[in-house]
């Protein structure tokens, strides 16, 4: 029954799979609801489609990729659902991605590929802009993936670190993740992924070649580092507890969550059925978004997982599956409206789909003529959210200062 109703409402469910034969008879295991819709081409640029009537008028925030040079100045771009520039900051540094705080200042990384893992402590890092794009605070650091404003003021981030693990032994890159206080620049949390690998290996059954260490292929390559958020299996299960920590491995092909502040790893999974992925979220069903870049396959996804039964239960591809295909970057994000928001990295396009799969808003961007390359991620603001930056920008336009 449940599949002729998916069918009635346009989703695709495939045939249910069967175990081992046993002395009973065997269930039918679930098969997660598949949806799909067609890309257009990808040569066509700016507002693709869109239908108001069908999302949220929020604003979008992101930068194209820029390279780390003496000469680097990266626009960061503030947009409405129309496509336009609601507001722009000028980065004097290359820029990997930003993020908004409520007071409308922006924080930003920089985008760094030292040799050796040896990055420029005057330029490499986590930075404050103002609203006229002055710098208010630096934090120097090789943080190439990601970083979060934390609702206590204190910032979570991922970062690269050059350890020597013998006093003969040449100098290792390893990730950490820190809470650091803005107001000292005092770390007040550290995870260091070397100390945990074990933990990964025993919850994923595989073992992990930890001597691939340069920058581009070490092991880890953590790409994200996110709080989880609280729901109802939190409250069940304390694996999930809110305040525990995602982390993603794309060279393993592993998602886990780090249990906060103990920094056990309490969960793990994916090898063998993610393919590169990035940007783990927690839904308030207590289940998990990712984007699945799919870098071996060919193709990307973005799937929603049970992470009791260890289950994917609902997953979006464009038809033809090759027609969206990012196999870096990227990232997926549910609204409050239910709808998927997904940033296609690679071709610097951002969409949203309803959980259908129906395509309501799509964009690519061309905005940065110096840097037109791809996007890391994009974030979504509401229009209350981005109030104090909308008002500077109405004072610009009067010729006052904001």
């Amino acid at each position: 029954m449940l599949c002729g109703l998916f069918a009635v409402a346009g989703f695709s469910c495939p045939m249910s799979g069967y175990g081992q034969p046993q002395s009973e008879p065997t269930a039918p295991q679930p098969r997660p609801v598949v949806v799909t819709s067609q890309t257009i081409d990808l040569r066509k640029t700016g507002l693709r489609s869109s239908q108001p009537e069908k999302f949220d008028q929020d604003y979008i925030l992101y930068n194209h990729l820029s390279k780390n040079t003496s000469t680097s100045v990266t626009p960061i771009f503030l947009i409405d659902r129309a496509g336009d520039i609601a507001y722009q900051w000028t980065a004097e540094t290359s820029a990997s991605f930003a993020r908004l705080a409520p007071n409308g200042h922006l924080f930003y990384i920089t985008n760094d590929f030292p040799t050796a893992g040896v990055y420029d402590p005057g330029t490499s890092g986590l930075r404050e802009l103002d609203l006229q794009s002055n710098v208010l605070w630096f934090y120097p650091a090789f943080i190439q993936h990601d970083f979060r404003l934390l609702n206590d003021g204190n910032i979570l981030l991922e970062r690269y670190e050059n350890v020597q693990p013998a006093p003969q032994s040449p100098p290792v890159l390893v990730q950490r993740i820190e809470i650091v206080s803005p107001k000292d620049k005092k770390v007040l949390w550290r995870w260091n992924t070397e100390d945990h690998v074990h933990e990964l290996e025993d919850l994923t059954g595989i073992k992990i070649d930890t001597s691939i260490t340069d920058t581009f292929h070490n092991w880890a390559h953590m790409d994200s580092c996110e709080l989880l958020a609280d729901s109802p299996l939190a409250k069940a299960d304390p694996r999930f507890k809110p305040g525990n920590i995602f982390i993603c491995f794309p060279h393993t092909d592993i998602m886990g969550i780090v249990d906060y502040p103990s920094g056990k790893v309490v969960w793990a999974w994916g090898p063998g059925i993610l393919d590169g992925p990035h940007q783990p979220m927690s839904l308030p069903n207590g289940h998990i978004l990712i984007f699945d870049n799919g870098r071996k396959r060919g193709w990307s996804r973005v799937i929603e997982i049970d992470p009791v039964k260890k289950e994917i239960v609902w997953e979006y591809h464009s038809d033809p599956k090759g027609a969206f295909y990012s196999p870096i970057l990227s990232g997926a994000e549910r609204l409050a409206n239910g709808d998927i928001f997904v940033c296609d990295g690679t071709h610097a396009r951002i969409f949203e789909i309803t959980p259908r799969g129906e395509i309501v808003w799509d964009f690519i961007s061309t905005l940065d003529r110096a840097h037109p390359g791809a996007i890391i991620r994009a974030n979504r603001y509401s229009p209350q959210y981005v109030k104090p930056v909308l008002q500077a920008a109405a004072d610009l336009q009067k010729g006052t200062p904001p």
